[in-house]
């Protein structure tokens, strides 16, 4: 059998294994039908449609770096510099869309991803220079000056990202309103309900019943005496932040579950505690009428206000098991500094750990790394590595967070950088301090900048200018000295 009819066979085997709802075998037979050079064009577009489906990055990664015909096809080699993008494979990405930049074709496309690849690596003058060439490239259309629109909006310069607009409607109307912007100037007026009209226009995450009609719920009414099931959708961050929305639905269908990602169940426990069923599989066991991505919740519910009160807790047990290891000596604070490196939001978010570190110089200070995977290694390079306490076995079983937030919940300041553990912290209610981008993500800039809107004890310190880590410490250390002498 050539490898053509091999693949064919795999995907075969992955529509089998999806009929019978085994939904992480059909992706495992993807992936056989990846790992070979398919060279035939009707066999590889198959498989591409179907990892695309399943939001498969890896599979159509693996067949388009096998596949021959990716050389003599730029839609294909636009399409793995997309995939190796969406991988955080940056630099390759980039070599792939310079390669196409001069296409006649696909060189717009390629012109706007470098536009926005160096918007989120703070190479702000290098962003604009590819929106000016993609507007010189397309003067009849506002694809540039939308881009250049939305580099304004990630520095904060909403009144000139709102004059840009401006000018590229007079060259044509926008297939859609710049709801980036729109979303950043209800955060600035304090329009929560507006914030969270604008955000649930953005792009849906594919549902989770793959292949099957059911349907996205658009209008509450519709859900009464229906069955509903919400899915959890984006990074772990997000899911943490927004699960806190979905008790305000409880009454209203007949069943309401939450499609949880499974490593999350253990520690969201305290949102099935109120009427919400947590399930991590078959969901169509569920019968759901209506499915409902996490952050289009609250705009549904009509939500005009953010309580910033916890919502998560805790296990008991947890928390005393790490009372007994952590001990109580010293002024303790745990530590994060590194995110997960795959994805444009990393750009610019972590720091080096030797600024982090600097807080061991003040007397009585114990530093507990709260850090896991990537970023563990800065530990060894440190001058004094033994500033900082490790515990290896910090949530090593198959849930997240849960150890955690119980060691948390024993120490006096945990300091994060814009990750997922700055939402778990945030959930309970403990205090944090969030050291954020000089121009951070949308969801840190409610005014007051210093405070968060969305967790009553976490507090906000911001590069004093791009990139200046040294200086975000320097308010740090003067934070950390002010409340161990309020202590």
């Amino acid at each position: 059998m050539d490898t053509n009819a091999q693949a064919k066979a795999f995907l075969a085997q992955s529509q089998a294994a999806l009929a019978e709802n085994k939904a992480p075998l059909a992706t495992k037979y993807l992936m056989f039908a990846a790992s070979l050079p398919i060279s035939d064009a009707d066999v590889l577009h198959d498989l591409l449609e179907r990892a695309k489906a399943r939001k498969s990055h890896k599979v159509m990664q693996n067949a388009l770096a096998r596949s021959p015909l990716r050389a003599n096809a730029p839609d294909l080699q636009l399409l793995y510099a997309e995939i190796l993008s969406k991988r955080g494979q940056y630099e390759l990405a980039r070599a792939g869309y310079i390669a196409l930049a001069e296409h006649e074709t696909h060189g717009p496309t390629a012109l706007h991803a470098l536009g926005f690849m160096a918007m989120f690596k703070g190479e702000i003058d290098v962003a604009f220079a590819y929106a000016r060439q993609l507007q010189q490239r397309q003067p009849d259309k506002p694809n540039g000056l939308t881009l250049q629109a939305r580099i304004e909006t990630e520095l904060g310069a909403l009144d000139l990202a709102e004059a840009t607009i401006a000018k590229a409607e007079e060259i044509a109307p926008l297939d859609k309103p710049p709801h980036f912007l729109l979303q950043r100037k209800a955060i600035q007026a304090g329009d929560f309900a507006g914030m969270f009209f604008h955000m649930s226009q953005r792009e849906k995450p594919a549902t989770p019943m793959t292949g099957s009609d059911v349907p996205l719920l658009c209008n509450l009414n519709d859900a009464q005496g229906k069955n509903l099931v919400v899915y959890g959708e984006q990074g772990f961050g997000d899911m943490l932040q927004f699960c806190r929305f979905i008790p305000a639905l409880v009454g209203i269908p007949k069943y309401l579950g939450y499609y949880v990602h499974p490593k999350l169940k253990r520690v969201m426990g305290a949102i099935g505690d109120t009427g919400v069923e947590l399930f991590s599989s078959d969901i169509s066991a569920r019968c759901p009428d209506y499915v409902l991505p996490l952050m289009d919740v609250p705009h549904l519910i009509g939500a005009s206000t953010i309580s910033a009160s916890p919502y998560l807790s805790a296990e008991p047990d947890a928390v005393a098991r790490w009372r007994e290891r952590i001990g109580a000596q010293g002024y303790k604070i745990g530590i994060v500094w590194q995110g997960n490196p795959e994805g444009a939001i990393d750009f610019g978010r972590s720091m080096p750990l030797g600024e982090l570190a600097r807080l061991a110089e003040i007397s009585s200070v114990r530093l507990i790394s709260l850090q896991k995977g990537t970023g563990i290694e800065q530990i060894a390079a440190l001058p004094r590595f033994d500033v900082i306490e490790v515990f290896e076995d910090l949530d090593s079983g198959p849930d997240a967070f849960v150890d955690t937030v119980a060691a948390a919940c024993c120490l006096d300041l945990v300091v994060t950088i814009d990750t997922s553990v700055a939402h778990a912290v945030g959930a309970l209610g403990l205090p944090a301090v969030l050291l954020a981008k000089c121009n951070p993500e949308w969801r840190w800039t409610f005014p007051p900048t210093d405070r968060s809107v969305w967790y009553e004890n976490t507090r906000i310190i911001r590069q004093p200018t791009p990139n200046d880590w040294a200086g975000a410490v320097d308010a740090l250390l003067d934070y950390v000295h002010e409340r161990m002498q309020n202590a």
